[in-house]
């Protein structure tokens, strides 16, 4: 039985290569891949940011009694306020600062790892794209078999002949699952990628939707679209 490695994804260098019911399908939807969407490339990558701890200053027991809870434009001007002064008036930094309890008044101020995922597109088609639901998938890179993957819904409108990068934010990292043949073939890229488009939605109200997906899985996707 192959064995199984749990590892973190840590700074690891960006990796790139080159709705039925409501909805009526359109023409193309027993291909296993839109007929007018060309992938020109996909890629991923990590940064860290640093950010407030919601259990000092923000935490719902630091409340401001007559305003009640702070405003996301109070939070964050206070974060660029803390942020602009000198490290003197800041404390000590994090390597010399003494261990203690936080308190309610105490700035914790804590890094936060963030994974982006891209994904740039041509609609080769003659009608206008009103939106996308597309799965990054990591992969064994000896057998193939699927480690973890991503589904995003993207919502951008691409008219023929035109290309759009679709970018996602997410907290979780390309995968933390992956097999000890992989790791022997490449110890730092131990996996596999590739994207698959699974509903497409047009201008016209049709969608396209990825037979190997399931029924009724873009109504979502159209619903939305639908909205915008």
């Amino acid at each position: 039985m192959r064995a199984l490695l749990i590892i973190t994804l840590l700074l690891m260098s960006a990796s790139t290569s080159s709705a039925q019911s409501g909805a009526q399908t359109a023409s193309g939807a027993a291909a296993a891949a839109p007929p007018d969407v060309l992938i020109l490339k996909k890629s991923w990558r990590n940064y860290f940011r640093v950010r407030a701890s919601e259990d000092s200053i923000f935490s719902a027991s630091n409340q401001n009694l007559e305003g009640g809870a702070p405003t996301r434009q109070e939070k964050a001007a206070t974060i660029r306020n803390a942020a602009s002064l000198p490290q003197r008036e800041r404390g000590p930094s994090p390597a010399k600062a003494p261990i203690e309890a936080p308190t309610a008044k105490s700035k914790s101020w804590h890094p936060s790892e963030q994974f982006v995922y891209q994904l740039k597109i041509k609609n080769t088609g003659a009608k206008k794209i009103t939106a996308l639901e597309w799965a990054y998938i990591f992969t064994d890179p000896v057998t193939g078999e699927e480690l973890n993957s991503h589904t995003f819904q993207s919502f951008s409108r691409i008219k023929p002949d035109k290309s759009s990068t679709l970018t996602v934010t997410s907290a979780a990292p390309p995968t933390r699952l992956v097999t000890a043949r992989g790791l022997e073939k490449d110890s730092r890229k131990p996996f596999g990628e590739q994207v698959i488009i699974r509903c497409v939605a047009y201008a016209d109200l049709t969608v396209w939707e990825n037979p190997t997906k399931g029924k009724g899985d873009c109504q979502s996707l159209f619903n939305r679209a639908r909205k915008r």
